[in-house]
């Protein structure tokens, strides 16, 4: 995010950064940004980060049902590690859809 009270000074730094990244930058004005699944609302010194059409999409891709609900990831056993013989690889139809799934923006 580049912000100036001089929108001179704006201009000259996408500009720049256009220089060196050839074609690849994109400007997005106002105050409302699409970025990596996030809808970043910024008002009022504040910026409000929506990702609800993103964990939709999510959800409507996997290729399995999703059922269940939680109120937060964090589970338990969430940075325990499997033992060897306990880990299991995925097939590749579902490896593919992991990263699919957590790899799109």
């Amino acid at each position: 995010k580049i912000s100036d009270v001089n929108p001179a000074e704006v201009i000259r730094h996408i500009n720049w950064f256009k220089s060196i990244y050839d074609t690849n930058v994109r400007v997005s004005r106002g105050t409302t940004h699409d970025y990596l699944g996030m809808m970043l609302s910024y008002s009022n010194r504040q910026v409000r980060i929506l990702m609800t059409d993103y964990v939709k999409k999510v959800i409507n891709g996997f290729m399995e049902d999703i059922r269940g609900s939680a109120s937060t990831p964090a589970v338990e056993h969430l940075f325990q590690i499997r033992a060897e013989e306990e880990r299991v690889k995925l097939d590749n139809q579902r490896a593919q859809c992991l990263h699919g799934t957590v790899a799109q923006s």
